[in-house]
This record gives C-alpha cells, structure tokens and sequence, in this order.
C-alpha cells in the first residue's frame, strides 16, 4: 500500500510541475506567433520590393519558399494564368512545387501546359543528392485525387529523361520513361487527367 501511495504522490508531483510547465510556456508561446507574424509581415515588404513593377515574371523569386504570403500568392496568379498549380514544397530545394492539371483530348490543355512547363523548367532546381539527384520534380493534380497513389514527373533535361512515377503507400514506382516533355505529358493528359 505505501509503494502505491509513493507512486500516486510523485505522479501528482509530476503533473503539478506539467502544469507550471505550460504556465512558463504560454509567454514563450505567444512570443513566437508575434515574431513569426512580424516576420511574415517583413518577407511580404521584401517580396514586394523585389517583385518591383517589372511586367517579367522573376520565377526564381516566386518559386522560393523563404519568401511571404504576398509573393506565394504571385506565384498562384502567374501559375493559373499557364493553367498550372502550386501545391507544397521540396526541403532539399527549398522551392515552391508546381502542378500540371490536364483535361483529357484538349489540344489547348495539352499544349498551354507544354509551353508552361517550358517556360517554368529552367527555374525549377533539381534534387542535390538522393536517389532522384540531378532531377526536377514537377506534380500531377488528376482526377483520381492520390485515392490510388500519387503521380509526379521526374525530368532530368541534360539526360533527355523524362520519368513517370508514383508513390504509394510509402513506395515509390517508376511507371514509365519517356524522352521527351511532350511525351509525358501527352500521355500524362490521356492517363492521368484531371478532366474528362
């Protein structure tokens, strides 16, 4: 009965000192949502300032995440312009994703988003190391919405590879290699749309 008593009162003890613990931290809490909100307001000042009034669009600019609101939401304008998405972003790139979106038998879906992705792809940073290295990632919104997995293209230009892949649960599969963009995504637009 004392070995039970003990153990009731050093879990009091604990949890009296959980409790002080989260008095000490609400200060600290409130501290960093008022820092991270000053600093979101300075990065849209910056992005403002380096977005400019320039008619170009800086792609290098939008398509990084340590960059606001205000320029994240530049990149969604110029994206849907193209009939593109963003959606995410790669740590070891520290870039915005973009995401193809393709209507099934529509030769202006089709080539509107080849041109985009010409367009974009020279901005787009490939992976520095890993087992995709050298490789651009570039997502697939279709109409499946990831219920089967999720697809993406892994385009390596200097190799003229152009790879097909889907990831689903936890494992990753090359589906198909092509050798062109304009393969990939045609068959991207037959395969895997996102309208019929």
């Amino acid at each position: 009965m004392k070995d039970i008593v003990k153990l009731q009162q050093e879990l009091e003890a604990l949890e009296n000192r959980r409790k002080e613990l989260f008095v000490l931290q609400e200060p600290i809490n409130k501290e960093l949502v008022a820092n991270y909100n000053k600093m979101e307001v300075l990065k849209d000042k910056i992005g403002s300032l380096r977005l400019g009034t320039s008619k170009t669009v800086d792609w290098k600019l939008l398509l990084d995440t340590d960059t606001g609101g205000l320029v994240y939401k530049r990149l969604d304008q110029e994206l849907h312009k193209r009939g593109l998405f963003s959606g995410g972003s790669l740590p070891s790139t520290k870039q915005r994703c973009i995401k193809v979106m393709l209507t099934k038998n529509q030769l202006e879906s089709y080539n509107k988003t080849v041109k985009a992705v010409k367009e974009i792809l020279p901005f787009i940073k490939p992976f520095p190391d890993g087992e995709h290295v050298g490789y651009k990632f570039i997502d697939i919104f279709e109409h499946t919405l990831s219920a089967y997995g999720s697809y993406y293209m892994l385009i390596n230009e200097k190799k003229h590879v152009y790879k097909l892949m889907q990831d689903r649960h936890h494992q990753t599969h090359k589906l198909q290699a092509f050798d062109s963009l304009s393969k990939i995504i045609k068959y991207v637009q037959f395969n895997h749309p996102y309208e019929n």
